[in-house]
């Protein structure tokens, strides 16, 4: 597959694009193999607010790219995630722009997070590394950048 856009609409949804067939077991219900050469996302303009906008009660917002718990192979490049509340007076948290198992096969380069508007920002880039980019911290609009993940400290580390 070559260039897909994918544009949620006016509509609320649950998952905007979903890989694999939900009740098929294996690869054909949870692929495990994935690789994403190019992914730009904007975060929701609009969200009420933060308590409305949780992915659940311990991960503020919900991330721009993740992928599934099953997940052990992932070559992320080039992917980047960009705050634009723009149409809210909340101000907006996301835990991470880039959620994925830990896994030694999971990995992304050269992603980054850019704060563009609004109050909030991403905390996290990659799986909880890499630095901030909101209000506060990026009012140059200067990308925040993971340059690779997992590091090799990471590979060795208990999860």
């Amino acid at each position: 597959m070559s260039g897909l856009i994918v544009d949620a609409g006016p509509v609320n949804s649950p998952v905007l694009v979903s890989v694999g067939t939900p009740g098929l077991a294996g690869a054909a219900g949870n692929p495990d193999l994935i690789s994403d050469v190019f992914f730009q996302n904007e975060l929701a303009y609009d969200v009420p607010g933060q308590a409305a906008w949780n992915e659940s009660a311990t991960f503020s917002g919900y991330p721009a790219f993740q992928a599934g718990a099953g997940m052990r192979t992932f070559q992320g490049y080039g992917m980047g995630s960009y705050v634009v509340f723009i149409d809210t007076t909340a101000t907006l948290h996301v835990t991470e722009a880039f959620q994925a198992p830990r896994a030694a096969g999971v990995q992304f380069h050269d992603v980054f997070g850019l704060w563009i508007g609004g109050s909030g920002g991403l905390d996290s880039i990659a799986n909880g590394t890499g630095g901030s980019a909101t209000n506060t911290t990026d009012a140059n609009n200067a990308p925040a950048d993971v340059v690779s993940y997992p590091d090799r400290a990471l590979l060795t580390a208990p999860y």
